[in-house]
């Protein structure tokens, strides 16, 4: 009892051992239930019999069966019963903490999402305020060339005499072929 040995018990034949079972596969028996202690319910009619039945050998071999084995038997079930009653209590809370931790870093991890969106986000829109400057830019110097282009031409066509480029050119080109052929003419007459 005060060596802290982990007992087993069969759900299905409520055999109480200190030893560990064999696996069922070896011995083709019913498999042994390898539940926690928070698993089972230590108020359970089933349980108690377990721990009286488990107080009842070690009173048995302590007292060599005695006269006092029943006052050793209530002696080691209630001190069974309190040890399992605070390893169900230290493992509920240890659970609890657990929880608590895990939902804690969820929620971290919640909050770290959601700042990582917000700041994609912000990323987002910055790069769609720049493309939307650069195109806003684009439009702006599309228009002053544009206008350069234009005023180019109005040039043109007051240095031209109000024609366009093609138009003063061919009509050059006819000049000069004018000229060329009255050239001839003159050099065929003399």
């Amino acid at each position: 009892m005060d060596s802290g040995k982990q007992y087993f018990f069969h759900r299905a034949t409520r055999a109480v051992t200190w030893v560990r079972p064999t696996t069922p596969a070896a011995t083709n028996q019913q498999p042994v239930s390898n539940k926690k202690d928070d698993d089972y319910d230590h108020n359970s009619m089933e349980f108690q019999d377990a721990l009286y039945k488990v107080a009842r050998e070690q009173a048995t071999r302590q007292t060599n069966g005695g006269q006092n084995t029943d006052a050793v038997t209530h002696e080691i079930a209630g001190k069974l019963r309190r040890r399992f009653v605070k390893r169900a209590v230290d493992q509920q809370t240890q659970s609890e903490n657990v929880r608590r931790e895990v939902e804690s870093r969820r929620e971290a991890q919640r909050q770290q999402q959601m700042v990582a969106q917000r700041q994609a986000d912000e990323r987002q829109m910055m790069i769609e305020r720049g493309r939307q400057a650069a195109n806003q830019e684009r439009r702006e110097v599309d228009e002053y060339q544009e206008y350069v282009q234009r005023q180019q031409g109005v040039k043109h066509e007051v240095r031209l005499g109000g024609r366009t480029e093609g138009e003063f050119e061919r009509e050059r080109q006819e000049q000069m072929a004018r000229e060329e052929y009255v050239r001839n003419m003159e050099l065929e007459l003399y």
